[in-house]
C-alpha cells in the first residue's frame, strides 16, 4: 500500500516537472498565445466573439499543439 502512494506521488511530481518544462520551451510569443488561449477557453461564447481574436476552436488547436490533452482542455473549460 506504501508502495502505491509513494509511486504515485513520484508521478505526479515528474508530471509536474514536465509540465514546467514544456513551457520554458515555448517562445514568447507563444506563452503570449497560450495565456490567450486558456483565458479564450475559460470565457462563455459571447464574450469570445465581442472580444475577438481567436475562437474557442482555435484556442482548443493550439493548447494541442503545444501539448495539452483533450481531458486537460475540457477541465480548462469547466
Amino acid at each position: 500500500m506504501e508502495i502505491n502512494k509513494e509511486l504515485a506521488r513520484i508521478a505526479k511530481e515528474i508530471k509536474r516537472i514536465g509540465s514546467r518544462t514544456a513551457s520554458k520551451n515555448l517562445s514568447v510569443p507563444e506563452q503570449h498565445q497560450k495565456a490567450i488561449a486558456l483565458k479564450t477557453l475559460k470565457m462563455n461564447d459571447i464574450g469570445v466573439r465581442i472580444m475577438g481574436g481567436m475562437s474557442k476552436q482555435e484556442a482548443r488547436d493550439f493548447l494541442k499543439k503545444i501539448g495539452y490533452t483533450d481531458t486537460k482542455i475540457r477541465d480548462i473549460e469547466k
